[in-house]
């Protein structure tokens, strides 16, 4: 992936990737192999909250649709995993996209 940075033929004809890795930490240090780490952290962390927000959307569902009486319907438990897994998505979604702009 590095490769197209030179210019010159003969870096690339023996570029491997200790080569790189060599060239990274005399060019930029030892730091720059975490660059944009932070961010793609900050990144993912809304989407393991989808677990949360998922278990959350379910008991809320079952709530409203008083599941609890008629654990035997199919269709019903189908519309709340359904319907919870959508919305946590949608959360998740929600929550990553101004950081998705950010990193960009």
């Amino acid at each position: 992936m590095v490769q197209g940075m030179h210019s010159d033929v003969t870096t690339l004809s023996k570029a491997s990737i200790w080569c790189e890795a060599s060239r990274i930490i005399h060019e930029e240090g030892f730091r720059a192999f975490w660059k944009g780490n932070l961010v793609t952290i900050v990144h993912h962390f809304p989407y393991s909250v989808n677990f949360y927000a998922y278990e959350r959307y379910k008991s809320l569902f079952q709530s409203i649709l008083s599941l609890e009486k008629q654990r035997g319907s199919v269709t019903a438990d189908l519309l709340v995993h359904f319907l919870g897994g959508g919305l946590s998505g949608i959360t998740a979604a929600s929550a990553t996209y101004p950081l998705d702009l950010v990193r960009v």
